[in-house]
């Protein structure tokens, strides 16, 4: 994976923080606070995206059995970001899900650079985004 860009991070976070607060993803309780769970989830995602590869990452977290909390939010939320940054490009079908989209632009079987790029960045950029929000105690 390639270095990220620290201007692209700049201006990926306030959208990240918007698409956190969107009410779709609704990632905050009531009270504009977030579960700690929740932030181990954001923070494993990128692990999972090494350890395995985005495609499984993907799948694993759109499986909500056995979770705490929803961790589907999280490749929800990255799509959400992706389709805010680059409108033209990235277009998700409707109700499409991470794991679809990326087998959809597979070439090959395998995702383009471009693509694994965008998908760390965005779960870089959410993950510091959670960071303004206050943790739930």
């Amino acid at each position: 994976m390639s270095k990220l860009n620290k201007h692209r991070l700049d201006k990926l976070i306030p959208m990240a923080i918007e698409v956190i607060k969107d009410r779709e993803i609704s990632i905050p309780n009531e009270n504009g606070k977030v579960n700690n769970t929740f932030h181990g989830y954001m923070a494993s995602f990128g692990a999972d995206m090494v350890l395995t590869s985005p495609l499984a990452a993907a799948i694993f977290f759109e499986d909500k059995s056995g979770a705490k909390e929803s961790r589907d939010l999280v490749p929800k939320a990255i799509l959400k970001l992706l389709s805010k940054e680059k409108p033209n490009e990235v277009k998700p079908q409707r109700e499409e899900k991470l794991s679809a989209y990326l087998i959809r632009h597979a070439q090959d079987g395998k995702l383009p650079k471009a693509l694994i790029d965008d998908l760390v960045a965005a779960a870089v950029a959410l993950k510091m985004a959670l960071r303004t929000f206050p943790l739930e105690s």
